[in-house]
């Protein structure tokens, strides 16, 4: 099971652009349906909302492969139905949680493998329009983008996992 440590060390070797370009053009050459998930931003995702998206995928990519380095090819029919099955459990979890945010993270992470890295993305997720520091620039995930983004990391998360 991937620790604490594992994220934070990964989290820090991406720090750098070269690093990112790295990790990206490995993810495109070796899990091109998961790089296709990751890069495939819609476009009314505002700049930051899909850079979020982008390094999130890949640290939580870095972070499998790091702990996990024979992970198999993760196909385009994984990532579909693996869209799908998240989409109908997140709806249910949010349904259940009744609008409690930490209800929802408990339910969603319960029995889950890689619960660290899952609750990991999630915390950067909601915490991350508390980062806004009043510039010209937006560095806020707006609510309604928030849903799109948790299905493409945890979406990511669960074929990475399954195929290792």
């Amino acid at each position: 099971m991937i620790t604490e440590a594992t994220i934070q060390k990964v989290s820090e070797a991406l720090s750098s652009i070269e690093e990112q370009d790295l990790a990206a053009s490995q993810i495109e050459q070796n899990q091109p349906a998961l790089y296709n998930l990751i890069f495939g931003y819609p476009e009314d995702y505002s700049e930051f909302e899909a850079d979020f998206q982008c390094i999130f995928g890949m640290l939580i990519w870095k972070t499998m492969i790091d702990e996990y380095p024979e992970i198999k090819k993760i196909s385009f029919d994984d990532i579909e139905s693996t869209l799908e099955k998240n989409s109908i459990i997140l709806t249910q979890i949010d349904e259940l949680a009744d609008g409690d945010a930490m209800v929802f993270v408990e339910k969603l992470t319960e029995n889950y493998q890689q619960s660290e890295l899952l609750v990991f993305a999630i915390s950067a997720l909601v915490y991350a329009d508390e980062e806004d520091d009043g510039s010209e620039e937006n560095y806020v995930i707006r609510e309604d983008m928030k849903g799109s983004l948790l299905l493409v990391l945890k979406t990511s998360l669960d074929c990475l996992n399954e195929a290792r």
